[in-house]
């Protein structure tokens, strides 16, 4: 599905692009990944662990060639390497047990667990290509309208159902009464107990026309709710004008139509005096689309600082705007990647966001962002506190596997959390509490009322009024807040994996032996129309004095010295 990318040198040639859009986008971002090769590694296996090379055998039953791959690539990039070493007692564990390729994935989750981070999983064929179709733009669904959660507290006797964050205007779940907080306890005849988010909407989606039932809690009544699946389009972004405020809500960040929607509203409105941008529900999605929308909303300054794990260490990066393009500065480098940017579009119009608990990841970073630089205000409730991201790296079968490989620092250094034990969130600058189930920009809706007289104060020349910060017993710990994981559609696929990657998998796992060193190549010139910021951190080029030491487990080869390429 042109769902790689690569970057060509004399080893490999360019995959060209698909049709799609994203594609087209990224097509030309260096990765981590492409540079292994290049700067001296010896072979894929010496990335792993000692006890995930080769293949081992348990009962006299072959190993599961897909089983392993995911194991192989989550013990790779797994952001916490201290916690790879769990997955020795499951490296054959499975063997006897895996018949199909549906075995190999149920029980290569089952192994993930170990990590104790439900963003780290293998994704079966259908889910994947769902995920794919979401990342292309393709937003056309058969279901009800809804975004969805997880909730794991009191009201659920301390185990995990999917809850509804969101309920998108003029669906089937808005006609049918469904609300931001109900609680879905069932799905047909199928509790949703422990289900993962993944089957909970296999479950929701289906055949337009169709109907389903729901049985949902909400504030401790149970309630059956029928709703008839139709085709819908899922829109990147609803707005409305209210006065001389112009509100815009982003749904999320999946695919590109967000931040060109956003820029067709802005234009569209050069009357307009401030600005609502409204995160609330958005569970996050591309950190290069986010990238792309805030370009709308900053002028200049530094968006996040990213540490991502590759099969060379960790990695780190800061990416900031500048009034005229997108930079990705890395300490130590020889070089730092720019690209250009969405220019800044409001003018010096105030901005106010509104964030909640459901706001996570792209979301919070840009929430982050803006808070960070003083670019605007934010009001609502913390948002929920997933500061990490996953890469999407496609494996055996269509199938492929996220993990989490890297965190994200806010500008003022602060970190929103894992996504999961250990949450900590954005705290906004104004706190407005609010109820589960409020109707959205309704009377009742007290934050984005509160925003709105915060937008026209700051339009009438008022300053900024922050809340008094938290006292330190006055912030929940981490067990005491409602836990909230996004969809499984939305992990950001913050680093993009390509064919180079795939190739080396491909030499290693049929025993081809892989150069120990390569110099590095000439790269193609990148056209500046197409360039886009980069998605994942660089590597650094040994000096060009550099030879490579002495090894004693491979055959040395002499080195040549060339001139260094375009870079």
């Amino acid at each position: 599905m042109g769902f790689s990318e690569t970057v060509s040198d004399s080893a490999f040639t360019r995959v060209p692009p698909s049709s799609s859009s994203e594609i087209g986008k990224q097509e030309q971002y260096a990765l981590a990944l492409s540079t292994a090769e290049m700067t001296g590694t010896a072979g894929i296996t010496d990335w792993l662990p000692d006890f995930l090379r080769g293949r081992a055998t348990e009962g006299n039953c072959a190993p599961s060639p897909l089983y392993d791959h995911a194991l192989d690539i989550a013990s790779r990039f797994y952001h916490d390497q201290s916690a790879v070493e769990k997955l020795r007692d499951f490296k054959a564990k499975f063997n006897c047990e895996i018949k199909t390729d549906d075995d190999a994935v149920n029980y290569a989750n089952e192994a993930l667990q170990v990590f104790g981070d439900p963003y780290t999983k293998v994704l079966n064929k259908k889910q994947a290509d769902e995920l794919r179709s979401a990342i292309q733009g393709e937003t056309e669904v058969s279901g009800i309208g809804i975004n969805i959660g997880m909730q794991k507290n009191e009201r659920t006797g301390g185990v995990s159902y999917p809850i509804v964050s969101g309920v998108f205007p003029g669906t089937p779940a808005e006609r049918a009464g469904l609300k931001p907080g109900d609680i879905i306890m069932q799905v047909g005849d199928q509790s949703t107990k422990d289900m993962a988010l993944q089957q909970v909407q296999l479950l929701v989606t289906g055949e337009p026309g169709s109907r389903t039932q729901l049985k949902i809690d909400r504030d401790g009544k149970w309630l059956d709710v029928f709703v008839v699946r139709q085709k819908m389009e899922v829109p990147a972004i609803v707005h409305q004008r209210f006065g001389d405020v112009q509100y815009a809500r982003l749904i999320n960040f999946m695919n590109d139509k967000t931040d060109t929607s956003l820029k067709d509203v802005i234009s569209q409105n050069p009357d307009a005096k401030a600005f609502i941008v409204d995160l609330r529900g958005n569970p996050g999605g591309r950190v290069e689309e986010m990238i792309e929308t805030v370009g709308l909303l900053m002028k200049k300054g530094k968006l996040y600082t990213e540490e991502t794990r590759t099969p060379l260490g960790l990695v780190s990066q800061t990416v900031e705007l500048s009034e005229n393009r997108v930079k990705a500065v890395r300490p130590g480098a020889l070089f730092n990647a720019t690209g250009e940017r969405n220019q800044y579009m409001l003018n010096g119009r105030p901005l106010v966001v509104l964030v909640d608990e459901y706001s996570a990841s792209a979301s919070e970073l840009l929430a982050g962002a803006v808070r960070g630089n003083d670019a605007g205000l934010l009001v609502g409730s913390r948002t929920f506190g997933k500061g990490v991201g996953q890469a999407l790296v496609p494996i055996d079968n269509g199938t492929m596997v996220a993990v989490t490989n890297t965190k994200f620092i806010n500008p003022g250094g602060g970190w929103a959390g894992d996504g999961n034990s250990n949450r900590l969130g954005i705290e906004p600058n104004i706190t407005v509490a609010q109820e589960n189930g409020t109707l959205f920009l309704s009377a009742a809706d007290k934050q984005f009322q509160r925003a709105l007289s915060e937008a026209r104060r700051m339009a009438g020349g008022g300053a900024l009024i922050e809340s008094p910060a938290p006292a330190p017993d006055s912030v929940p710990a981490p067990s005491e807040r409602v836990p909230l994981t996004p969809r499984f559609r939305e992990f950001a696929p913050t680093v993009p994996f390509f064919q180079r990657f795939q190739e080396f998998d491909q030499l290693r796992r049929g025993g081809q032996q892989i150069p120990q060193y390569r110099q590095f190549q000439t790269q193609p010139a990148i056209p500046a129309d197409s360039y886009r910021p980069p998605a994942v951190p660089y590597i650094t080029p040994p000096p060009r004095d550099y030879i490579p030491p002495p090894r004693d487990d491979v055959p040395q080869q002499p080195v040549v010295r060339k001139p260094y390429g375009n870079f």
